[in-house]
């Protein structure tokens, strides 16, 4: 597990997953290129660029999910709701894709948490 509180967000997290769309926020640039080939889109998003990957159903959303997790990218997770650390296990749970992935979790204002799952 792994603990930082100098950082508001780390680098490469997939944020939302929602009306089959991905969005993913703070990439690094040595990804650019990756997430491209996945059919990323910059885009602007309340004054801040966040990358969005369009999907069309679980399938292919297990897939891209896979390769973002391929990439080392991070799944927020949160006490409550359907964030994307759950959509990923619940299609692992479907053996629409397998392996593990990290998860960031926030203990408190700019506090926060990455544990395997």
């Amino acid at each position: 597990m792994k603990n930082n509180t100098n950082m508001p967000l780390p680098p490469n997290v997939v944020s939302l997953i929602l009306n089959k769309t991905i969005r993913l926020e703070i990439i690094s640039n040595d990804l650019v290129d990756s997430i491209k080939l996945l059919g990323a889109q910059e885009s602007n998003l309340d004054d801040k660029i966040v990358w969005v990957i369009t999907f069309q159903d679980n399938y292919e959303l297990a897939r891209k999910l896979q390769e973002l997790n391929k990439l080392g990218v991070l799944f927020v997770g949160q006490p409550s709701g359907w964030p994307p650390a759950e959509i990923f296990a619940d299609l692992r749970e479907k053996n629409l894709l397998e392996g593990t992935f990290n998860e960031i979790t926030w203990i408190g204002k700019g506090k926060w948490v990455i544990r395997e799952r």
